[in-house]
């Protein structure tokens, strides 16, 4: 009789990973780029949004081990409502920005920033800080 045999995913440097990550970010190419990135380091984009409510209704259908969120959306709509939830699920998360134009909201507080270009190496050094 042949045994079922599981397999863990071992990303960068052996480390066992498989995360499943939501994605909230407006821009379709910063998104892709996530995706691609995340696939490279081991982990899954198991959802990507580009609004609140998008990004909300996601937080509510599927596991997450970890997000990633932009601090300001399109139309000047903000990622806050999107990092409070995620905090009051214990989801970590990490704030992906350009820059911030006013003081970051208080949902953002204590987390770690991804500036904007990043590349693969900044992704897995900020997800390592999230324990990812």
């Amino acid at each position: 009789m042949r045994r079922a045999v599981n397999r863990v995913a071992t990303g960068h440097r052996g480390r066992i990973v498989s995360s499943r990550i939501l994605i909230v970010e407006d821009d379709p190419i910063l998104t892709l780029m996530f995706e691609n990135e995340l696939v490279s380091l081991g982990h899954r984009a198991v959802a990507c949004a580009d609004c609140v409510e998008t990004a909300l209704s996601a937080l509510g259908a599927f596991d997450l081990d970890a997000a990633i969120v932009n601090a300001v959306l399109s139309n000047g709509e903000s990622g806050g409502p999107v990092a409070a939830a995620l905090s009051a699920k214990g989801i970590p998360f990490l704030v992906a920005t350009g820059g911030f134009i006013a003081r970051p909201e208080a949902a953002f507080a204590g987390q770690p920033v991804l500036m904007k270009p990043f590349s693969r190496q900044d992704l897995e050094r900020a997800l390592a800080v999230i324990g990812r």
